[in-house]
């Protein structure tokens, strides 16, 4: 028996690439529904665009835009990852206090796995080193 999986169950995301922040746009921003507008607007996104691939409808979004309608936090999850930036995050942030340029992202197993290599490498080269010298230096001997 074949199973039957809902589009809930299912995430497929719209994920572009990261881009960076001007910090200095943040405090100008007075709202989280400005910061989410202008979430879109750094990327050049136009709104229906921003609707699908936030699984909203347009007219909602353009409530949102207003400040006329709430904003759910899967919502901009998801429009965080859409746009490629994390501006509403960031604004957050800033709003209670919190300076948002002390934020780091957790390691993924893969960076994880990445560091460790490269600090391994380095070691195994340092021990390179001393052996090499230490057969240069026999030899000079």
């Amino acid at each position: 028996m074949m199973d039957v999986v809902s589009h809930k169950e299912l995430d497929l995301r719209v994920k572009r690439p990261p881009i960076k922040i001007d910090p200095a746009v943040i405090p100008t921003i007075k709202s989280l529904n400005q910061a989410v507008a202008k979430c879109a607007e750094l990327v050049g996104s136009i709104d229906k665009t921003v609707a699908i691939d936030t699984g909203i409808d347009a007219p909602t979004w353009a409530r949102i835009k207003q400040g006329d309608a709430g904003i759910k936090g899967d919502f901009l999850d998801r429009l965080m990852d859409a746009c490629g930036n994390e501006l509403p995050l960031f604004w957050l942030l800033h709003s209670r206090g919190y300076d948002p340029s002390c934020l780091r992202r957790y390691e993924t197993d893969v960076e994880k796995e990445n560091r460790e290599l490269r600090e391994q490498l380095e070691r195994e080269r340092a021990e390179l080193a001393v052996i090499k010298n230490f057969i240069k230096e026999t030899k000079a001997a």
